[in-house]
């Protein structure tokens, strides 16, 4: 029996050097070249933040984007207004047709014209100046009612009346 263990211990041993002797060279082709990536990759500080400074204006660039592409508030449209830590003061409000919302504590705010980032920013002025330290609000439209939405559409055939019957015979 010791002797069986001996040649599965010697066929381990030989297939663990194939193995090896196979994957050492593609592992150290994988691996970076250190003494032509340090000269090549040395960057200075002003390097990095002038890379910095270039990521951050595209960041910047983005949000105006998105701000600008994002819906306005109007009349009718209903709002989900969200207190973080006073849910309470939660509540889901219609834009008036003078554009106002009416919110518990706060009264009369005007919405219209404004993003929902814009009001979010709005309404958590208004509750820093009167009952939180830190407030965070949160708005999301939840029925876009002021920006109604026309289909068009032409009717190539009519398949109504006899000539239905006719196309669904075949």
């Amino acid at each position: 029996m010791s002797r069986f263990h001996g040649s599965i211990f010697v066929a381990q041993a030989i297939l663990g050097l194939v193995f090896f002797r196979i994957a050492a060279p593609a592992f150290a082709q994988s691996l970076p070249n250190r003494s032509s990536q340090s000269s090549s990759q040395v960057q200075t500080a002003a390097d990095i933040n002038q890379r910095l400074q270039h990521a951050n204006e595209k960041l910047a660039g983005a949000t105006i984007e998105s701000q600008a592409s994002e819906s306005r508030i109007g009349p009718d449209d209903l709002l989900n207004i969200t207190i973080f830590e006073a849910p309470e003061m939660n509540s889901t409000v219609r834009v008036s047709a003078s554009g106002e919302i009416s919110l518990p504590l706060l009264g009369a705010v005007h919405a219209a014209g404004l993003t929902p980032r814009e009001l979010e920013a709005v309404l958590q002025g208004l509750l820093r100046r009167t009952y939180m330290k830190d407030p965070h609000v949160g708005v999301f439209v939840q029925e876009l009612q002021s920006h109604p939405i026309s289909v068009l559409a032409w009717i190539i055939h009519d398949l109504s009346g006899e000539k239905r019957k006719d196309a669904l015979k075949g």
